[in-house]
């Protein structure tokens, strides 16, 4: 993979910071609001290709298929996997994220 091609697909470990920033907006976002959601289980399915780095050491790196990457990767392994991860903040509580309620909620 070229250094253009891995410059359209995302590495696994951003793209869990970007998750954990959304996160943490919505739950600032949410404080002191009347309406609350607990943040279960958040679970993602992931096509990632991996590259082998040949020098410094060595290893792999997980990358996150975007569409413009999708071409590139075709012509190597790809794999789909399931990540499944439990948002917990620093005190151990769980996570709440809450939206605003003007009025009573509506149903049917």
């Amino acid at each position: 993979m070229s250094g253009e091609d891995m410059a359209q697909n995302i590495p696994l470990s951003e793209m869990i910071e970007s998750l954990r920033q959304e996160l943490a907006v919505a739950v600032e976002a949410g404080k002191g609001q009347a309406l609350k959601f607990d943040v279960g289980k958040v679970e993602l399915q992931l096509e990632v290709a991996m590259t082998r780095k040949t020098s410094g050491g060595g290893g792999l790196k997980f990358w996150v298929v975007t569409a413009e990457g999708q071409r590139e990767v075709d012509k190597m392994t790809k794999h789909t996997f399931k990540l499944t991860l439990t948002p917990k903040l620093t005190s151990g509580g769980a996570v709440e994220i809450s939206d605003e309620l003007h009025g009573p909620p509506q149903f049917g």
